[in-house]
């Protein structure tokens, strides 16, 4: 799965040089929330995966909370987040969490929403429209996978696993259950 990690540190860094060695000193009042999902972006109809982590401070002291149905995965800091039930084009995720001093920190990060394109189909690896035609030979066709693919889609989008199909052919239409032809 690919990830577009989004980094909001806004760290004071002291340095002070001493001969061969470099110090720097941070304030942990400036730590920042790191969201990792891909391109800001949620989709409805999928649980869409999200990676939260503040610097230096443990996942048990960080909360969320998120419009839809929004749940931990089992991992620290790893969160499941489904907006189908969202009807807005967007939505707020706020992030508490305590700092190692006791001070209490609020963020909000805002996602894009968006719906899951169609799928399109795909004759091997080649990418196939509406009444797309190809030349195959008997062994082309015995060797082929007809599988199913969403273009435009920024959560890992492998091939959709394909069930059936219509074969369409010059006097008649075969309907067939996997996603291979059978011997003709």
């Amino acid at each position: 799965m690919k990830y577009l990690l989004i980094f909001f540190f806004s760290l004071n860094a002291f340095a002070q040089d001493t001969p061969n060695t470099t110090k720097l000193a941070f304030k942990e009042t400036d730590a920042r929330a790191v969201v990792a999902i891909a391109a800001n972006i949620v989709y409805r109809g999928i649980d869409n995966k999200i990676s939260i982590a503040v610097m230096g401070v443990d996942a048990g002291n960080v909360s969320c909370s998120a419009p839809g149905s929004f749940k931990s995965s089992g991992k620290a800091g790893q969160y499941l987040w489904n907006v189908t039930s969202v009807s807005e084009t967007t939505a707020t995720l706020t992030i508490v969490y305590t700092l190692p001093n006791g001070e209490r920190k609020v963020e909000v990060k805002e996602f894009e929403i968006k719906n899951i394109g169609r799928p399109y189909p795909y004759i091997g690896k080649y990418h196939s429209g509406y009444q797309q035609s190809y030349n195959l030979t008997r062994q082309d066709l015995a060797n082929i996978e007809i599988n199913s693919k969403i273009d435009d889609f920024t959560v890992e989008n492998k091939y959709l696993d394909v069930e059936s199909f219509r074969l369409y052919l010059p006097k008649d239409t075969l309907f067939i259950k996997g996603n291979t032809l059978p011997e003709i």
